[in-house]
C-alpha cells in the first residue's frame, strides 16, 4: 500500500484527487492539507511515502515546503502536482529534488502514474 499525502489549496482538489487515488486501489491517502506548512507538519505525524504537492499555496508555498521536506528527509518522494506548467518553480522543485510533476490538466491515470511511479520499492 503506497501511502499518499495530498497539499493544494483548494478544497475540491484535495478532494477530487484524494478520491481518484483511492478508488485506483493499492493506495492510501493518510492525510491531506491545505498549505506547505500543514504539509511540513503532517508528514512527521503521518509518514507517507509519496507527498503530492502544489506549487502555489498561502503561507508556505510547494517550493519551500519541498526544500524543508527533503532537507528533514532526502529519501522522501514529492510529486509537484500543478499547473504552471512553464513556471520556473517547477524546474526549481525538480533541481531541489522533487521526483516527478504531474499537471492538473493530466488526467486521472497520470496522476496515479506518476505517484506509483515515485513510491519507494520494497
Amino acid at each position: 500500500m503506497i501511502r499518499v499525502l495530498v497539499v493544494d489549496d483548494h478544497e475540491l482538489v484535495r478532494e477530487s484527487v484524494s478520491t481518484a487515488l483511492l478508488a485506483a486501489g493499492g493506495i492510501d491517502i493518510v492525510g491531506t492539507c491545505a498549505d506547505g506548512y500543514e504539509a511540513v507538519l503532517a508528514v512527521a505525524q503521518t509518514h507517507p511515502d509519496v507527498v503530492l504537492m502544489d506549487l502555489s499555496m498561502p503561507r508556505l508555498n510547494g517550493l519551500d515546503a519541498t526544500r524543508q521536506l527533503l532537507e528533514q528527509d532526502p529519501a522522501l518522494q514529492v510529486v509537484i502536482f500543478t499547473s504552471a506548467a512553464d513556471g520556473p518553480q517547477v524546474t526549481d522543485a525538480l533541481k531541489i529534488g522533487a521526483v516527478s510533476c504531474v499537471f492538473k490538466g493530466a488526467g486521472t491515470a497520470e496522476v496515479v502514474r506518476a505517484v506509483r511511479a515515485a513510491a519507494p520499492v520494497g
